[in-house]
């Protein structure tokens, strides 16, 4: 996941991030034998499908919008559903189902005009007792088969989505891009991908060929609302936060939205999420689930390197403002550096220790998920490149273990020093910023 626009400011004026997502509400999962709803955010929406259309299959994504305690449009937006001769029906049962409990969990009264929403519905078959299945999250396992089928779905929503605005295609080692980004600004993107490939090799492959792994799909949309139907259709995540972008492991998929961002924004982006992919398929492949701080720390590290060095320099930090149409940018880094010098003296820095062992883990997905971002790009970019990069060999080592996401101790045994020891240190290196 990828934290919403760094800070722009106006002579004068500061915005506070975008809600990018999060506007999804609940998802239904269907088949014979398998009823299971997945709260996402908002009220619990249960609109499982009446008996008569009991052996439908397929996937619905609906837009609709709430005032006060009644729904007064509800739109559909992709249906794909078996027997296809049943899409009437279905979009009809659906449709009746959100105008009558959308609105009826407690939205504002008076007819206050709440913002539109987008909800998804996927009814499956059901799974052979010993079909293999996928984590999504502690609490929730789903069948292979049903992952690749949302997946297959997610495509084809997309393609919809990219064809009737001119969608551009860019292939390369390991990734495939998808876009409706004007063509001056895909070579960009095309260069973004390709430096998270280069940077993440020097940074954690050293020395090795680059090897094969299966590719990421990747999916740049120019405009906000296709990326807010994508993420509402795949609506399995265990939490979202602000975003800017998201890469799904168990389906290699990154999908992100340009929003009028100026394209070397967007690159970052680009990075990030490319990034994601290659920890989960090179450093935590298989059934090996990276710690949060890892994962995203090792994305925003590439994100926040200096792309104008050549050769790559992995201590040297992009700072650079971007100003655009009478913005001024601020890139992540320095977003990042600021937010820890606050934080420092407010006095307000985490416990290192519970960090490491994922019990902040919730503080990504807050309205300002920033500083757990931030706090996650020091801790790797102080173990890449802090104490003169003599910690870089063993936190690889460590990556590689199957200790990696246990807890802080863990870490802390792997670079020979207490935990007591490093926290001090790892805050120490806010200076270095």
């Amino acid at each position: 996941m990828h934290p919403s626009n760094p800070r722009r400011r106006r002579p004068g004026v500061e915005l506070a991030a975008v809600l990018a997502v999060g506007l999804a509400a609940t998802s239904v999962l269907g088949g014979a034998d398998l009823k299971l709803k997945v709260e996402v955010k908002g009220p619990s929406i249960d609109c499982s499908l009446p008996p008569s259309l009991d052996t439908v299959l397929g996937h619905a994504l609906f837009r609709y919008q709430p005032e006060g305690k009644r729904t007064v449009s509800v739109e559909p937006l992709y249906t794909s559903v078996r027997p296809a001769a049943r899409k009437a029906e279905v979009e009809a049962e659906l449709i009746r189902c959100l105008q009558r409990k959308a609105a009826s969990g407690g939205g504002a009264g008076g007819g206050v005009l709440m913002p539109s929403r987008l909800i998804a519905f996927h009814f499956f078959a059901p799974a052979g007792p010993d079909e293999p299945t996928v984590q999504i999250r502690e609490d929730l396992s789903i069948p292979r088969s049903q992952i690749d089928e949302i997946r297959a779905e997610k495509l084809l929503l997309a393609e919809s989505l990219l064809v009737a605005r001119g969608a551009r295609s860019v292939q390369g080692r390991g990734w495939l891009l998808r876009t409706d980004l004007p063509e001056a600004d895909v070579d960009n993107v095309r260069r973004a991908v390709e430096f998270a490939g280069r940077a993440f090799r020097l940074a954690f492959l050293p020395g090795a060929a680059p090897p094969d792994f299966p590719p990421v799909t990747i999916l740049v949309f120019r405009d906000n609302d296709p990326f807010h139907q994508i993420v509402a259709f795949d609506n399995l995540a265990a939490q979202r936060g602000p975003s800017g972008g998201e890469y799904a492991s168990w389906d290699r998929l990154a999908v992100m939205a340009a929003d009028g961002q100026p394209i070397r924004l967007v690159e970052r982006t680009v990075t990030h999420e490319a990034t994601h992919h290659l920890v989960s398929e090179l450093l935590f492949p298989g059934e090996r689930v990276p710690p949060r701080w890892a994962n995203e720390g090792i994305a925003t590290f590439i994100e926040c390197l200096n792309r104008g060095a050549d050769p790559i320099d992995l201590s040297s930090r992009d700072k650079s403002t971007i100003s655009a149409k009478g913005w001024r940018y601020y890139p992540p880094a320095v977003v990042f550096r600021d937010t820890l010098r606050d934080l420092q003296r407010a006095d307000r820095l985490p416990d290192l220790g519970r960090f490491l062992g994922g019990e902040l883990d919730a503080s990504f997905f807050t309205s300002d998920p920033t500083p757990a971002y931030a706090v996650s790009w020091l801790l790797v970019d102080y173990l890449m490149s802090g104490e003169d990069g003599s910690l870089r060999e063993s936190f690889l080592r460590w990556l590689q273990s199957t200790d990696a996401g246990t807890d802080g101790d863990s870490l802390a045994t792997a670079l020979g020093r207490p935990l007591a020891e490093l926290e001090p240190a790892v805050w120490r290196h806010v200076r270095r910023l």
